[in-house]
């Protein structure tokens, strides 16, 4: 009789572990791990990052991209899960956290080197992407209400000019790319209001899909994530493309566009702000 409890206990333990990976590993859609082979085809034109969780597991990461219809490409690194509406072969992507959507069926944009721009349109509310035209920014309502070299030392005044343009609905981006381009190397947009409001040290707001921070007398910008290390600008992770830090009500200009840092007395490169009622 003990035999047959013992046998009964651990086929219940087989059974119950079966159920467990087996519910872990079934989802509408495969992945596919992108790597530095991935062929360019497989990329889209540029990239807008929707959503950003802390998940314990990368197959939780998995489960929630395939719940989403605007998500087709997605990372997932130490407990950060990013979802992706779309993703450019100009990101880093061989350190093997980028995944994208296997669908029957799927057309991707198949983009080459002269083609990184993009007319795709979304939620302004909710905005982090690199390779953003300008352009087409303004022809769906924005203007620029800051435009300088990174050399020029943003202050109070300027963003509260920026700020004077806004009223409770309207939608700002800050970005930064090179002189006469039409194409913002990174843009991040989000409610005008709270974007411009005043932070802790290290502590920044969610406002859409970044973190973003104003400090008096540190630094001005934005983060996929809420980690960051704001001395005079956000020094955090030197290779992460996604963030944006300018140094404010300092002496300096300056001073981070995504990898690019120390950027002072730069003049081949624009700081921006739009806004859009």
């Amino acid at each position: 009789m003990s035999k047959i409890i013992k046998i009964s206990k651990i086929f219940l333990l087989i059974s119950l572990l079966a159920f467990y990976v087996c519910g872990n590993l079934k989802f509408d859609d495969s992945f596919v791990k992108i790597t530095s082979q991935t062929l360019k085809k497989y990329f889209s034109c540029s990239t807008i990052l929707n959503q950003i969780s802390n998940v314990q597991k990368r197959v939780d990461c998995f489960k929630i991209c395939s719940r989403q219809n605007n998500c087709e490409y997605l990372k997932f690194n130490s407990n950060n899960c990013f979802l992706y509406l779309s993703l450019s072969f100009n990101e880093p992507l061989g350190d093997g956290t980028f995944w994208y959507k296997n669908k029957k069926g799927k057309i991707f944009a198949d983009c080459t080197t002269t083609t990184i721009t993009t007319t795709v349109a979304f939620n302004y509310n909710s905005v982090l992407t690199t390779k953003y035209s300008i352009s087409y920014l303004i022809n769906n309502g924005f203007q620029k209400v800051y435009d300088q070299f990174y050399s020029h030392r943003t202050m109070s005044s300027d963003l509260t000019t920026a700020r004077s343009y806004c009223n409770s609905n309207s939608i700002l981006c800050a970005g930064g790319g090179l002189v006469d381009s039409d194409i913002l190397e990174l843009v991040a947009c989000g409610n005008c209001f709270q974007i411009l409001t005043e932070t802790l040290i290290d502590a920044p707001n969610r406002v859409g899909s970044a973190y973003w921070y104003m400090t008096t007398g540190k630094s001005f910008g934005f983060s996929p994530i809420f980690t960051i290390t704001q001395n005079t600008a956000d020094t955090h992770d030197y290779s992460d493309p996604l963030r944006l830090s300018w140094h404010f009500d300092q002496n300096a200009g300056g001073w981070r566009l995504g990898t690019l840092t120390s950027l002072d007395n730069n003049i081949q490169y624009k700081k921006y702000i739009l806004v859009k009622n």
